[in-house]
């Protein structure tokens, strides 16, 4: 359920980023989803920090990555036209970005 906190973390890069303007009305729907996803995590039967930790840094690359994808297909150059071709550009550096991740995690497992 903390995967769900993405959509925060696309508000706040947004805002940071200067895509989207402030408006109280988009605090209260941030507000209203952190409060959803708390309810909805209260009082877990299993709770493990470090789980907790990768989970959140993998949303807040996701709120990120959005961002940064609506900054270059929105841009002025336009050179890719179609979503499709920004996950072809963008797929094998974040496949290089995982791997460090995936020898320190998996290491054993992979060879």
């Amino acid at each position: 359920m903390g995967k769900s906190s993405s959509i925060l973390f696309i508000v706040v890069f947004a805002l940071a980023l200067h895509l989207e303007r402030w408006r109280p009305t988009l605090a209260i729907s941030a507000t209203l989803i952190a409060f959803g996803l708390l309810l909805f995590t209260w009082r877990s039967s299993q709770f493990e920090l470090h789980g907790l930790l990768l989970i959140e840094l993998a949303a807040a690359c996701t709120g990120l990555r959005w961002t940064i994808s609506q900054i270059v297909m929105q841009g002025e150059e336009k050179q890719l036209r179609h979503p499709l071709d920004m996950v072809v550009h963008v797929q094998p550096w974040m496949f290089v970005a995982i791997l460090p991740l995936l020898f320190l995690y998996e290491g054993n497992f992979v060879f």
